[in-house]
């Protein structure tokens, strides 16, 4: 648990300030190009983001067979994984960057209602998305490779690296050649380039068995990776695909100033979002090593630590944001956001309630067991789907954010008693370690200050109180796992 912990605040850390990164990044764009371009800015990456269709179960695979070839120190076939996802990755890139070109060239201009004005911007700017999205296929490899290794302090370097230069780079270009579209590509293209050599530089210091060596390759260790990757790549893709299926049908039932309004309410709830991934991202190696050794006790421990800090952390943030999500907004962005306001809080309620499953969700993945929640999570795009396509003719944007929240608690009613099937508890259990020591009430109190309290700032400082007094609401051995994190010579049973 220790190691666990201690990954997760690397996480904590990297992704926080990456995030930071892309809040700054949206909010000079937005500011600088006004929203109908960030609106075709946010299509041209929508495009290019579905690589992660094609990357991510092969990458979550990857990482796991890392770590749990790891635990035994085979080398081997540690060499054997990484090669084969060199193999996978460089086909994928190809034939994803293919299609995506003949889509830009033929069919972009006339399947999307683009301004007139941003017509022939818009093909060079996806052709440089593309150029750069090749390079991000290898360079998130090498993320799942580090994530692998449980070396998260390399991983979050190489995510890093690409978001502040993008940031540094579209800044310098704008102010030095000019306001166009293109010239944000361009910042795109250097900064995907650029940190996937960074990646490449210190991953190979740091873990020579990384090299390039395709006589390393076996047929048993890529059945393997398929094997798993095939239920992996049929949840990822249903949660995936509803994310970039409404990025596309905005696009082409609405205008590309919703899809700005839109993307600014859902890069605002990734806050949420990033806090739930923040704890839980670090659990897929960490529970494929404890389900290998067969500590059943060890992944009860972190589920209920984990998933008791999550609710809390992430309804105490949310409440914060629902209530002052105008403020923020304003603050990030300027004024003339307000469609992203009701927008934004719908997500919020969706973020909240899914932090009831999260944790289970990515142990399942560790061991391995994801396939009992395929279906639920393939069943669950086919709602958001279906409401999205009722609703986006009456409520716009808002019903796109009504069909996320409906989903997601389809998802969390469906999950929440297979994970604790799989785990050996009962749901009384769940709600019993949700409710001992309860800090609902508090919560609550919290909830009420916002009607009595109209500063922003202060609103802020009690929110940062709030997050504090976790440590209050902690189990003696819970607090001990904390306390051997500042205090290492003490150590943990797991």
């Amino acid at each position: 648990m220790l190691r666990l912990l201690s990954n997760t605040i690397t996480n904590t850390i990297g992704r926080g300030l990456s995030y930071i990164v892309r809040l700054v990044l949206v909010a000079f764009l937005v500011r600088q190009f006004g929203k109908p371009a960030f609106g075709v800015v946010v299509l041209a990456e929508g495009l290019i983001l579905n690589k992660d269709l094609f990357e991510s179960a092969f990458g979550i695979s990857t990482t796991k067979y890392i770590a749990e070839y790891s635990a035994g120190n085979d080398n081997d076939r540690i060499r054997c994984v990484i090669n084969a996802n060199y193999v996978l990755t460089f086909v994928g890139a190809f034939l994803f960057c293919l299609v995506l070109a003949l889509f830009n060239h033929f069919f972009l201009i006339s399947f999307f209602d683009i301004p007139q004005d941003y017509v022939s911007q818009t093909t060079i700017l996806v052709d440089l998305f593309i150029a750069g999205v090749f390079f991000d296929f290898f360079q998130v490899t090498l993320t799942r490779i580090s994530e692998g290794f449980q070396d998260y302090v390399t991983a979050r370097i190489i995510s890093f690296s690409k978001n502040l230069l993008w940031l540094i780079l579209a800044v310098v270009f704008v102010f030095f050649v000019g306001e166009e579209l293109a010239i944000v590509g361009w910042a795109y293209f250097f900064a995907s380039f650029l940190s996937f050599l960074l990646g490449c530089v210190i991953l190979y210091s740091k873990h020579r068995v990384i090299g390039l060596r395709f006589s390393c390759l076996q047929m048993n260790v890529l059945k393997r990776m398929f094997a798993f990757s095939g239920w992996l790549y049929l949840s990822k893709f249903s949660t995936i695909f509803s994310r970039r299926a409404n990025i596309f049908l905005i696009a082409y039932f609405l205008d590309v100033s919703a899809l700005a309004y839109y993307q600014i309410a859902y890069q605002l709830c990734e806050i949420l979002t990033q806090g739930k991934s923040l704890i839980t991202s670090a659990l897929i190696p960490f529970s494929s090593r404890l389900k290998s050794l067969e500590d059943k006790e060890g992944l009860i421990e972190t589920f209920r630590f984990l998933t008791k800090m999550s609710v809390y952390f992430i309804s105490v943030s949310g409440i914060f944001l629902f209530f002052r999500i105008d403020r923020v907004i304003t603050l990030w962005v300027g004024k003339g956001a307000e469609p992203s306001y009701l927008v934004a809080r719908i997500l919020i309620a969706a973020v909240v309630l899914s932090s009831l499953t999260g944790v289970g969700t990515e142990m399942m993945v560790g061991m391995n067991k994801l396939k009992k929640l395929v279906k639920f999570a393939v069943i669950s795009s086919f709602i958001n789907l279906a409401m999205v396509l009722c609703l986006i003719h009456f409520l716009e944007i808002v019903g796109i954010a009504i069909a996320g929240l409906v989903s997601r608690l389809f998802l969390v009613v469906v999950y929440l008693p297979i994970i604790m099937h799989e785990l050996g508890l009962k749901t009384a259990d769940f709600l019993g370690v949700m409710s001992h020591r309860s800090p609902l009430f508090f919560v609550v109190i919290y909830g009420l200050c916002f009607y009595g309290i109209s500063n922003l700032w202060i609103s802020f400082a009690i929110l940062i109180l709030m997050l504090m007094s976790f440590w209050f609401f902690m189990e003696a051995d819970e607090r001990q796992i904390v306390t051997n994190m500042v205090h290492p010579k003490i150590e943990t049973r797991i």
